[in-house]
């Protein structure tokens, strides 16, 4: 006799050689993309869109809710607040009571007041920055605010989770929903992607700020596209008021008007496309059109249990299985986007560059397109032209020092010529020989400094010439001339007095000179120290510039090549990955054999007839089950 209970077992298991092969599959996987493939074995449906497009509204009617509740189930998971204001502050799951309490974060049953002003309570906390990094907030709402008829969600066990909308008015809020939402998107079985009809924009990839929902049109298996408010906008009421209306008409209508808007609409996403009117708005136009409304009833509830339909199958065996079959497309998807990234910090590294180059041309135009190493050269030489100055300035700054010290009347001081013959014109011809030398001493007084060590030669040029002047030699030139005899008769005594006044008077006249000399040529070497000094402030500060617009192209360097480098590190790991989900397909048909072969084994030999004809009913649904298995491919 055969066991039915044995058969049902194995009938049970029917796939359990798919989901082994499955799982050895995902181990192998990069950790991100095993997250888009584990699940649980219950449905897990995450619903996300922007502020007021109705997802928290969609939720509780796929949960069931009764109509007649609406606005007070609404009024206590918004905290009290107005309507216009977001209901969910962060990921919220839903689901109902097993009595007439509600229950929050666990805590219950509570009446609806308590709920309201504990979840009030809750969103300040998030609003506030007091709640960082907080696990998902389970809310369980009374059973009694459900429909009690017979519902196609009746008996559904969702777990059904509300991701915010990244443009929640409160910064804390954007900042939890960045964090938290990866988490749970790649967590559930099916995505709802919810917007309003007539604000498509929401499925554009760029708007899609959440990573793991930039992939959506590569996973037909898991992603699905609500749009709320569908029949409501005037547009709509106009073109479907006067048609027996069809899921598909609908569904044309609408991808339709995504092409106007230029979007193209994934063609493999027709049957994942769902259009509801709900809520509020399903009020307004019974009031307004209650014959339009009784016309689009139908439809919706075909879109609705369509779309519930689709959240029932999507944990499982096959719904999974088709995952990984599509896995080649999350990839190349993410491949696409990774590239396209690459080649956008491509872009923005070179207008960077440019902006940063374009500022040194405008400093320094010999730089103008210079490479790095040509700024490297550029500030060499300035470094080196900053020590050079800096040797001058100290340089110069000992010869002022020598110059103050030296006695500068030495450049003027002369000697009469050997051989004294007393007589006025003797003395005359030596003032006029001392004279002369003075007078030279006035033009070559730079070589004379050099010569005596006091200047360097490069400061030459910045000694002036001084005005010979004689007017210390004008008295004793007088006296001189105011003889009438040429010599000396009466008395030796009048010449040597008249030699040391001449000379007494030339030593003046060089004290005068070097007294002159020196002066001038302290103005004139200061007047310079403070030209070089400016001269070494300005290189200096253009070498401090040039020195920063360098660091600020290599950092920019760096930065790119270490973004290049993460990009290159996914590149290669998504190329793996690849190869590995191309190999899916081959894994799968060798634990199929492998299954088959066991199976015939087990037909073949087994030591119990009951199992043989097993074997022989399990062959036959193996060999019916690989069919739909590859079914998935398509999906």
């Amino acid at each position: 006799m055969l066991n039915a209970t044995t058969w049902f077992e194995r009938y049970q298991q029917r796939y359990r050689w798919a989901t082994r092969a499955y799982d050895r599959f995902v181990q192998d996987l990069v950790p991100e993309l095993v997250d888009t493939l584990q699940r649980n074995e219950q449905v897990t449906v995450a619903v996300y869109g922007a502020t007021q497009v109705g997802k928290t509204t969609l939720i509780l009617d796929l949960l069931g809710l009764s109509t007649l509740t609406t606005n007070e189930v609404g009024s206590v998971l918004r905290g009290g607040q107005q309507l216009g204001k977001s209901a969910t502050a962060m990921p919220i799951r839903y689901g109902r009571s097993l009595d007439d309490g509600w229950y929050i974060a666990g805590e219950g049953p509570l009446s609806a007041d308590t709920a309201r002003e504990t979840l009030r309570a809750f969103r300040r906390k998030v609003e506030s920055g007091g709640i960082c990094d907080a696990e998902v907030l389970d809310i369980r709402i009374p059973r009694g605010l459900f429909q009690q008829c017979d519902d196609s969600s009746a008996g559904l066990e969702l777990n059904i989770i509300d991701i915010p909308g990244i443009n929640s008015h409160s910064s804390a809020e954007q900042a939890l929903v960045t964090k938290l939402a990866d988490r749970y998107v790649v967590a559930a079985d099916i995505v709802l992607l919810v917007g309003k009809a007539d604000s498509l924009g929401f499925l554009n990839e760029r708007d899609l700020i959440i990573p793991a929902l930039a992939d959506w049109a590569a996973q037909p298996t898991r992603f699905r596209i609500v749009l709320t408010y569908g029949f409501s906008p005037d547009s709509l009421v106009s073109q479907f008021k006067d048609q027996e209306l069809t899921v598909e008409q609908v569904r044309d209508v609408h991808i339709g008007q995504m092409r106007t808007h230029d979007y193209v609409f994934p063609p493999e996403f027709r049957s994942n496309l769902f259009v509801l009117e709900l809520g509020d708005s399903i009020v307004d136009l019974g009031r307004t059109n209650p014959e339009y409304l009784q016309r689009i009833l139908q439809v919706t509830n075909d879109f609705r249990g369509e779309l519930l339909e689709n959240i029932v199958k999507a944990a499982g065996p096959y719904a999974r299985l088709q995952g990984a079959f599509q896995l080649d497309r999350v990839i190349n998807a993410r491949v696409e986007r990774l590239r396209k990234a690459l080649e956008n910090q491509e872009v923005e590294y070179g207008r960077q560059r440019r902006q940063i180059t374009d500022e040194l041309a405008a400093f320094h135009p010999e730089l103008l397109d210079a490479s790095d190493e040509e700024i490297y050269v550029a500030i060499d030489k300035l470094g080196v032209d900053r020590l050079d100055l800096k040797n001058k300035l100290d340089e110069l700054s000992a010869s002022i020092k020598r110059l103050e010290e030296f006695n500068c009347a030495a450049l003027f001081l002369t000697e009469f010529s050997a051989g004294a013959v007393e007589k006025v014109s003797w003395l005359q011809e030596q003032l006029e020989n001392c004279e002369q030398l003075q007078r030279k001493a006035c033009i070559q007084a730079a070589s004379l400094l050099f010569d005596k060590g006091v200047l360097p030669s490069w400061l030459k040029d910045e000694v002036p010439v001084i005005e010979y002047q004689r007017k210390a030699l004008l008295d004793i030139d007088s006296h001189l001339n105011s003889y009438v005899l040429d010599g000396y008769w009466w008395s030796s005594s009048n010449f040597n007095e008249d030699r040391n006044s001449l000379q007494k008077a030339l030593r003046l006249n060089a004290r005068e000179h070097g007294e002159r000399i020196q002066s001038a040529t302290k103005r004139a070497l200061h007047e310079r120290k403070r030209a070089l000094l400016a001269d070494y402030k300005n290189l200096k500060s253009h070498c401090i510039i040039l020195q920063s617009y360098l660091e600020s192209l290599q950092a920019l360097e760096r930065e790119y090549r270490c973004i290049c480098a993460e990009y290159a590190d996914d590149l290669q790991e998504m190329d793996r990955a690849l190869g590995m989900a191309s190999s899916f397909e081959s894994q799968l048909n060798a634990a199929f054999m492998e299954e088959l072969r066991s199976t015939k084994e087990d037909v073949e030999s087994h030591p119990v007839p009951a199992q043989r004809f097993y074997g022989l009913l399990h062959t036959r649904l193996l060999l019916s089950e690989i069919d739909r298995m590859y079914e998935g491919k398509s999906f």
